[in-house]
């Protein structure tokens, strides 16, 4: 359960609390659109009611995290990558049956507050740069309502949410996703207290420590697929770190 001490919980694993979720979804898909043009929220209102905004409400908001999350889970899974390979083999904090220690164990930063921020930040940044070309303004609620047979249901309920996710699978944005999480499942998500590191990669990997940690694993993931991606996601990479000074 969100919000319970580890003390308090049968599953002792590592987790990000409810607290720095939405401190993360805040500073990524929530914030405001910037009157100078900078990037904004895909979640976020505009500076101003001439500028459009998405016409997404909340089972489709839901359905865009849970598909990017989703994707990232499954390619980190897939993955055959050395630090991958490394966190299957450590002993760690004893996790649910089939859960990958690559993706959910202590020492992946996929478990860490600067691991959840700095992909989330990726997801918004790369599709907001990119929002044209992805044609998000034309994914809308009328066409996932279609799929359930005209029922009634309230904007909350269980089933709104997985149709809409059903829905965004077959959008561009899900390929672009599935294309962003085809290159970050290479990135090295190891945590510098990872047992085994030599001292290079213990170093390079604790700069992800304290509040700077977040503007630096922006930046690097930001690098990473500028470097190793394909041609739309690192050009979309690469407009971001334009737009952030990097």
């Amino acid at each position: 359960m969100l919000g319970e001490t580890k003390s308090q919980r049968e599953y002792k694993g590592p987790t990000v609390t409810q607290a720095a979720w939405v401190r993360s979804l805040m500073a990524s898909f929530v914030k405001q659109w910037d009157e100078s043009g900078r990037i904004g929220g895909l979640f976020g209102p505009p500076p101003s009611a001439d500028n459009p905004v998405l016409p997404w409400n909340r089972p489709m908001q839901a359905a865009v995290l849970i598909f990017a999350g989703g994707s990232l889970r499954k390619h980190v899974k897939q993955s055959a990558s050395k630090w991958a390979k490394q966190l299957r083999e450590v002993n760690g904090t004893e996790l649910l049956r089939g859960d990958d220690p690559a993706f959910y164990g202590e020492y992946s930063l996929l478990s860490t507050d600067q691991g959840i921020r700095g992909f989330l930040f990726i997801v918004n940044d790369l599709c907001f740069v990119q929002s044209t070309l992805l044609e998000l303004q034309e994914w809308r609620w009328e066409n996932i309502y279609e799929q359930l047979r005209n029922r009634k249901l309230a904007a909350t309920e269980e089933d709104a949410v997985t149709a809409a996710v059903k829905s965004f699978a077959k959008t561009k944005a899900a390929d672009f996703i599935e294309e962003i999480n085809k290159s970050l499942h290479k990135y090295d998500w190891r945590t510098s207290s990872t047992p085994g590191l030599t001292e290079s990669d213990r170093l390079s990997q604790s700069v992800f420590r304290g509040s700077s940690g977040y503007k630096e694993m922006r930046r690097r993931l930001l690098t990473h697929l500028s470097q190793t991606a394909t041609s739309n996601v690192g050009t979309a990479a690469n407009a971001v770190m334009t737009a952030l000074k990097y």
